[in-house]
């Protein structure tokens, strides 16, 4: 099996030549545009929804539910916005349609705020766009496509003050919060292991790129769904509108997908921070596409007064080995099967299980107990302090915060982080190496070739 198939080296050299440190210095920005843009008053927050399908949808909606006020929308794909548009010109009847996010961005000036749920490619040039012009962002997950992005999307966040969200909407609930309180408590005595599978991918992966050439639809701009990604042609339901998640031009897999949801608790309680190395085992090595399974081994250091941690990620039908997780196997009616998905966190005074991909259920198993309890429920968590803040509505939480200024749970200052881990798995999964990640100096110190990835070079004209 190859480590790094030859259009990744080839892809890689190039970019080596020229790429810059991640630590570099960025530009400044033009003063005039360094303040962010509130509602003022009483008046709701006015946004525009870049990308309608899919979650796109769902987020829109959400918004629209929440109170926002809907002024124009953009997608590709006009069947898309067609939907969309058909659900709100009740309450909205004058909003504006585009196709191509840079004019929506360049027309309209009364925005407060934007939401972004394009592929995983096009989260951070726009996202960058919009806050650059002084609009709050809540963009899908995984936050970017690579490394750098995460980072410049933090940057940009905190440099125009703007109010940030990302999609991982577990954030916003109490179980979680809860959680990561019981957790930072002690409960779990000394952490050094953690578990967590995902039946992804459900899309197709382990596949090389379509051979054939199809008609682009009249209703989708190929050139703008495509964006910074390299030309290629169009092939009907190879990419759009669901499955660009395995191919690396597009998407992140299903570690990018789905990593933000079930790794979110655990990073934030455990305080993860950056892996020192990432070791990938993968059952193929595809130029395309990931591995349609795989494993992913991260090691962490010790950080502060909490020891070193191995963190590992299935994928693709691949589980922990049972004895690993034998609690989780007693609350299953098969007592033999684990869930789809989950999560299990090992420590020194007892196991966590996080039993859905959002931490919005928790069991909790200390040292002697015969059985895991729901963590609400557990009399161990009850003197635990209430230390974070509630919310009602993750995506309430981050209208409010764009009225006020205040931030989310889930703001880039945490998501960045989040994405970064998540996207040196991904990176490890792309050139089948194990690497080891310096994060002082932001490079991976044993395979060069790898660092090329960090960052991305746009197509011309992007």
């Amino acid at each position: 099996m190859s480590s790094l198939s030859r259009r990744d080296f080839l892809l890689s050299s190039a970019l080596l030549a020229g790429a810059a440190s991640l630590t570099g210095a960025t530009p400044e920005l033009d003063p005039s545009r360094s303040r962010a843009k509130r509602p003022s008053g009483k008046e709701p927050v006015r946004f525009a929804g870049i990308a309608c399908g899919g979650k796109g949808e769902s987020d829109i909606m959400e918004m629209f539910n929440a109170g926002a006020e809907v002024i124009a929308v953009c997608d590709v794909d006009t069947r898309a916005s067609d939907k969309i548009i058909r659900q709100i010109k009740g309450k909205f009847p004058n909003v504006r349609v585009y196709q191509d996010y840079r004019k929506l961005l360049d027309r309209e000036r009364d925005l407060h705020a934007v939401t972004v749920s394009t592929p995983d490619h096009m989260h951070a040039p726009i996202s960058l766009a919009a806050m650059e012009r002084g609009l709050s962002v809540y963009c899908q997950k995984p936050l970017s496509w690579c490394v750098n992005e995460s980072r410049e999307m933090k940057r940009m966040a905190a440099k125009m003050g703007v109010t940030t969200q990302m999609g991982n909407q577990g954030s916003g609930n109490d179980v979680l919060r809860r959680t990561v309180e019981a957790i930072q408590s002690g409960l779990l005595g000394d952490v050094t292991e953690v578990h967590a599978w995902t039946n992804r991918p459900i899309w197709p992966q382990g596949i090389d790129r379509p051979k054939q050439v199809d008609p682009v639809p009249a209703e989708l701009d190929w050139n703008l769904w495509l964006g910074v990604a390299d030309e290629r042609p169009y092939v009907k339901d190879a990419y759009h509108a669901f499955n660009w998640r395995g191919f690396k031009d597009f998407g992140t897999g299903a570690l990018g997908d789905m990593a933000c949801h079930l790794l979110n608790m655990p990073f934030r309680a455990l305080q993860l921070g950056s892996p020192t190395s990432m070791q990938p085992e993968l059952d193929s090595n595809w130029a395309e596409t990931y591995s349609r399974r795989s494993k992913v081994r991260f090691e962490f250091p010790a950080r502060g007064k909490l020891p070193a941690l191995t963190l590992y990620w299935y994928e693709g039908g691949l589980k922990p080995d049972k004895e690993r997780v034998s609690e989780v196997l007693e609350l299953q009616k098969d007592k033999d099967k684990l869930p789809g998905n989950g999560v299990v966190i090992r420590g020194s005074k007892g196991m966590l299980y996080q039993g859905d991909d959002y931490g919005t259920s928790s069991h909790l198993q200390l040292k002697g107990e015969e059985k895991a309890q729901l963590i609400v429920r557990h009399p161990a968590v009850k003197a635990v302090p209430i230390t974070l803040p509630r919310t009602n509505n993750h995506y309430r939480e981050w209208l409010e915060a764009v009225s006020t200024g205040a931030s989310t749970y889930s703001d880039f200052d945490i998501a960045g982080p989040l994405t970064e881990f998540v996207q040196l798995g991904c990176l490890a999964q792309r050139v089948n190496q194990r690497l080891e990640w310096d994060a002082t100096s932001s490079r991976v110190t044993n395979f060069d070739a790898a660092n090329a990835f960090l960052r991305r070079k746009h197509r011309s004209g992007w």
